[in-house]
C-alpha cells in the first residue's frame, strides 16, 4: 500500500521544537519551561539538545510519498477567522486553514 501525505513547514518546526525542548527538559531533568529555555542559550548545551532534531530531519528525509506543501498568507489570514469561529488555538486553526485550501478532508492524529 502507498501512502501519500502532505505536511507543512509549521508542522515540520512544530515537532522540531517539541522535540528541542523534550530533549532539553530529560537531560535538565526539569519541566520548568523557563529553566529550559535559559540552558538553552547555552550552545554546547543546544548542540547536545539538537542530536534529536538531527535524528528527525533525516526520518523526515525517508518518507517516501511525503509532500511539504508551503503555506501562505491567506492560509494566515483565514486561520485567524477559523480560530475565532470554532474556538481553536492558532497552531491549530493554521492547520485548518492550508487544509481547507489543500481539500484535504482527513488528518493524522500526533
Amino acid at each position: 500500500m502507498e501512502i501519500k501525505a502532505i505536511t507543512t513547514p509549521v508542522v515540520l518546526n512544530e515537532v522540531s521544537y517539541k522535540l528541542l525542548i523534550a530533549k532539553a527538559g530529560e537531560l535538565l531533568d526539569t519541566d520548568r519551561f523557563w529553566k529550559i529555555h535559559e540552558e538553552l542559550k547555552d550552545k554546547k548545551f543546544i548542540r547536545t539538545c539538537y542530536g534529536i532534531v538531527e535524528e528527525f530531519r533525516d526520518y523526515v528525509g525517508t518518507l517516501c510519498g511525503l509532500r511539504v506543501e508551503d503555506v501562505r498568507i491567506d492560509d494566515f489570514n483565514k486561520s485567524v477567522d477559523l480560530g475565532y469561529e470554532f474556538g481553536l488555538v492558532t497552531t491549530d486553526s493554521y492547520h485548518a486553514a492550508a487544509m481547507d485550501r489543500l481539500g484535504l478532508k482527513h488528518i493524522a492524529p500526533e
